[in-house]
């Protein structure tokens, strides 16, 4: 094995004698026309993913392949460091995003593997892995695992494990919610065994239904900080408008227009702003097979934006009890 720079990062160089073939998720076997195109192109490509423990290739047979019609005797490579499973659930997640796309029938397939695999991981997570929708995974475990007892629980990709009857999980968190309203959502998401972006839809849809009152900012539980009833276009709405002043108040204040973090922060939320206003026109165009990736980004973002409110929120008790 050689090492080399290329653009200024350590490129490991190795014989394509050494290399064992892929445990590759393409049932077919790779395309020869793509090979000969890659053999064509000459070195210019990406390394090849090689698994460090059994030297496998985990995702650039096609690269391979073609090094070898060109006579190389070495090829570009980068390590994974992990378990054969965990290289495979790799291998598919490489071959998904760039080269040479896996088929509907071989994503199937990598997904009914990762099942058998990894039987307590989430379908999201699986579905997010195999570029599949969560149904379609959840249609194929239920044909895999059809008469058995199913799990009440799945992990997710960040390692913690979740109901999966939603509806029940969504019950918990409400009668978390019921029993302390002001009750942090990262709470409130433990005790129910849910994600934070769950926890946060259930408590705003017992907001919109008056079940609970509305956390004010010093954690007190007050009617006041109930959201009025929307009618009309979001866009139109009191809490919008409300929103759209707070924003114009925040960019003419100096400890923010004229810090680089504090310009950063007006930034996000004026993309935040204008994303409201075009929320219902933004769902139209969405592609039905996007929908399910988009919608997961969209909880992933509500998340982090909850997250970094729990934050601010808890600054400011800190600060409200030094006063």
């Amino acid at each position: 094995m050689s090492e080399r720079e290329e653009n200024g990062v350590p490129s490991k160089f190795l014989e394509i004698d050494k290399l064992l073939p892929a445990n590759s998720p393409r049932t077919s076997g790779e395309n020869e026309n793509h090979v000969r195109l890659l053999a064509e192109a000459g070195t210019d490509v990406p390394p090849i993913l090689v698994h460090r423990q059994t030297m496998r290739v985990i995702d650039g047979m096609h690269r391979l392949h073609a090094a070898r019609m060109r006579g190389d005797d070495v090829i570009a490579a980068e390590f994974f460091d992990g378990s054969e499973e965990a290289a495979f659930v790799r291998a598919v997640e490489a071959n998904i995003t760039h080269g040479l796309p896996l088929s509907l029938e071989d994503r199937r397939a990598a997904a009914a593997r990762i099942i058998g695999m990894f039987p307590d991981m989430a379908d999201r997570s699986i579905a997010r892995s195999a570029g599949l929708a969560p149904g379609t995974v959840s249609r194929i475990r239920q044909q895999m695992t059809e008469g058995r007892t199913p799990d009440e629980t799945r992990l997710g990709r960040d390692g913690r494990r979740r109901p999966v009857n939603g509806a029940d999980a969504r019950k918990r968190a409400a009668d978390a919610i019921m029993a302390d309203p002001t009750a942090p959502l990262r709470r409130i998401a433990e005790i129910a065994g849910v994600s934070i972006g769950t926890a946060h839809s259930v408590r705003k849809g017992l907001w919109r239904r008056n079940d609970v009152d509305r956390p004010s900012p010093d954690g007190n539980a007050t009617a006041n900080f109930r959201p009025q009833a929307r009618t009309g276009h979001r866009s139109h709405s009191p809490e919008r408008q409300d929103s759209q002043s707070r924003l114009l108040v925040m960019q003419k204040d100096p400890a923010l227009k004229f810090s680089e973090l504090g310009k950063e922060l007006l930034r996000w939320l004026h993309v935040q702003s204008v994303a409201e206003a075009k929320i219902s026109r933004m769902t139209e165009v969405i592609p039905s097979h996007l929908l399910p990736i988009v919608a997961d980004m969209a909880l992933h973002s509500a998340e982090t934006w909850n997250d970094f409110a729990e934050a601010l929120k808890e600054r400011w008790r800190h600060q409200s009890d030094g006063l």
